[in-house]
């Protein structure tokens, strides 16, 4: 967010260079949401300790965007929990009448109950 590296004492540099060192695989999130704290992505590259950049190449995989609008959140939410190595719930099937029926019920916003 737009906090990022900016704690007093460097704290989460020092944390993010020792995950590194020990290789611990990191995903990187991008909140999109200004009222959660979001920034455009240049200023979180602009905070961001150089030696993390260049060095130690933190920004060479691609952040997962945290989208504000929770449709889009939810997508969000689960590609950032299958990068930690999340898998899909296994789910009953139901005939494919059904699924339409429940897919057209939430895009029309007719939560029911």
């Amino acid at each position: 967010n737009n906090e990022t590296f900016r704690d007093p004492g460097g704290g989460t540099a020092s944390f993010v260079r020792r995950v590194l060192e020990l290789g611990v695989p990191l995903v990187m999130v991008h909140e999109k949401d200004p009222d959660a704290g979001g920034a455009p992505f240049h200023t979180l590259f602009q905070q961001t300790p150089e030696d993390l950049v260049r060095q130690k190449r933190l920004f060479d995989d691609l952040a997962i965007d945290l989208h504000a609008a929770p449709a889009h959140r939810t997508v969000s939410l689960r590609l950032a929990m299958r990068a930690l190595g999340a898998k899909p719930a296994r789910r009953r099937r139901l005939a494919p009448l059904r699924w339409g029926w429940l897919a057209a019920r939430g895009w029309l916003g007719w939560g029911g109950g």
